[in-house]
């Protein structure tokens, strides 16, 4: 690694691809309750590191990848399957995700008082 960065970024790309395949092979209807409780139990395993990528204190971008994904991901097979404007769905999505951030944020900050399940519950 050239610097301290550097391995910043590696370690963030390998959590972002556990999480882009997570997002790959889970339905979009199952998001909420299967995706995210894995999600949830990625960043409990790796809760030190995680307290870092996910700092409000730091640049966040393992957040804006995973919104992007997640959010093209969802976008994509709602728009397929109904009639609801796509703008509603943008502001829908980035609404939804940015609290499911902040409560996630918080969590970490509380260091894990609560399990993976709990979290999921209250989102």
């Amino acid at each position: 690694y050239k610097d301290a960065y550097d391995l910043l970024n590696s370690i963030e790309d390998e959590l972002f691809n556990q999480i882009s395949e997570y997002i790959e092979e889970t339905p979009v209807e199952d998001y909420k309750d299967v995706l995210l409780l894995k999600a949830l139990e990625l960043i409990e395993e790796n809760k030190e590191l995680c307290k870092i990528l996910f700092s409000k204190q730091m640049e966040n971008n393992i957040m804006d990848r995973i919104v992007y994904v997640a959010s093209r991901a969802e976008i994509d097979k709602l728009v397929n399957n109904s009639k609801v404007d796509d703008v509603f769905l943008d502001y829908f999505i980035k609404y939804s995700v940015g609290g499911v951030v902040s409560v996630v944020q918080t969590w970490l900050e509380n260091d894990l008082n609560e399990s993976p399940k709990e979290i999921v519950r209250i989102i």
